[in-house]
């Protein structure tokens, strides 16, 4: 017979392990203790899996007892810390096979459609790190011809410029970038 335990919420699997764990010390007693839980896994993008745990009916525990609740049996529930209170109806063989369909594991993606979604998620991100690559590209381009064109232009001066630096005393000559610098202003 199943009986219905309320505990402390977010504590059901510890309740029923405990409950487990000290029946074993008293057999014939308690036969099992179930936390209404069900198991979801999850498959992210990468194709990895996410394990959880969602309350099914959250804050108790179900026992099954031998026969029906005795003295024996209810001091013994009662001595477990985080057992709030003990309900001494029992819960009836449908009710519990209801609960037990509850409590079936579920995938939440099917394994196929997360390839699917892993897929489009590499396209995409290869779509991105290509258009970043032509950007930083394209700039890298732009910068070395830049660079190129002033180098040229600090190397070879146009006519003006040459004329205007043989005009000038040889101590007096500036260098060429403060002479750039004048004919751009």
């Amino acid at each position: 017979m199943w009986y219905t335990l309320q505990v402390m919420t977010g504590y059901e699997m510890e309740i029923a392990y405990r409950i487990r764990q000290r029946a074993g010390l008293r057999p014939g007693l308690i036969s099992d203790a179930v936390a209404c839980l069900k198991h979801v896994a999850s498959f992210a993008p990468d194709l990895s899996t996410r394990h959880t745990y969602e309350r099914v009916i959250p804050s108790y525990v179900f026992v099954s007892l031998d026969g029906p609740m005795t003295a024996e049996a209810y001091q013994f529930l009662r001595l477990i810390p985080g057992i709030f209170r003990i309900f001494t109806i029992p819960v009836s063989d449908q009710e519990m096979a209801h609960l037990f369909e509850l409590m079936e594991p579920q995938v939440e993606v099917s394994a196929e459609e997360a390839e699917e979604k892993a897929r489009q998620f590499r396209r995409e991100l290869r779509r991105e790190l290509l258009r970043v690559y032509e950007y930083v590209r394209q700039s890298k381009l732009k910068a070395q011809r830049f660079f190129r064109g002033l180098r040229e232009f600090l190397r070879v001066p146009s006519r003006e410029l040459r004329r205007a630096l043989t005009l000038l005393p040889p101590a007096s000559q500036p260098d060429p970038l403060t002479v750039l610098c004048v004919m751009v202003t």
